[in-house]
């Protein structure tokens, strides 16, 4: 699987996430404040996670371009 198709499905697994969570949140309902409320919740899910990786990104290893000249 190349780079691209990863980040595809990736994407595709994590949107479909958010939007198991944001239903799961709104209770099955269908009024605008349940639909509010869900989607609430999955912004906070969403703010979580890129800070997680953000932090876990600064632990990485930085890569160091070697030049041949």
């Amino acid at each position: 699987m190349e780079q691209r198709e990863q980040r595809q499905a990736g994407g595709s697994l994590g949107l479909a996430v958010l939007t198991a969570a944001a239903t799961r949140a709104a209770n099955d309902g269908s009024s605008p404040a349940a639909l509010a409320a869900g989607y609430d919740r999955v912004f906070l899910i969403a703010a979580g996670l890129a800070l997680a990786i953000a932090a876990a990104s600064l632990l990485l290893p930085r890569h160091r371009s070697t030049a041949t000249d």
